[in-house]
């Protein structure tokens, strides 16, 4: 993932994982203009059924490949 634009050039990107409607847990990512490799790893979650993607403070980012396992 990568910053694709952000008001003051300091980005992140919360993912929150949900089970069937249920929030599980979360993990925060501190973006830059190049782009990075994150592994999401949720311990001890159960099934994860959804992910949610949410920039802050707000702007775009850009994810390039994603693998799920």
């Amino acid at each position: 993932m990568s910053e694709g634009w952000s008001s003051d050039g300091n980005q992140s990107v919360v993912v929150q994982a949900y089970s069937d409607g249920n929030l599980m847990g979360s993990q925060t990512f501190s973006l830059g203009t190049p782009a990075q490799l994150f592994t999401l790893v949720f311990p001890n979650w159960g099934p994860i059924t959804e992910l949610k993607f949410i920039p802050s403070p707000g702007g775009s980012f850009v994810i390039y490949v994603l693998r799920i396992q």
